[in-house]
């Protein structure tokens, strides 16, 4: 949380994107992810800032061909 803060709340970042949202300079509003799961869900649960459209997640096909019991998740 704090590189996100740092990087993108507190320089204005996603204030500028919000704006240029807002004003049809964007279409939709995104992230990609790659990091711990706390932070996925403080950045997605973050309704009052922004509606996100979208989040691409990192999913590798190894990732599904080694999948068994403990790392499914039904």
């Amino acid at each position: 949380m704090k590189h996100f803060n740092e990087h993108d709340i507190s320089n204005g970042t996603l204030d500028f994107l919000i704006k240029n949202l807002e004003a049809g300079q964007i279409r939709h509003l995104g992230w990609s992810f790659h990091g711990d799961i706390e932070v996925f869900d403080k950045v997605l649960a973050m309704p009052k800032e922004v509606q996100w459209d979208f989040v691409q997640i990192q999913l590798n096909y190894i990732d599904w061909h080694h999948a068994k019991g403990d790392n499914i998740i039904a």
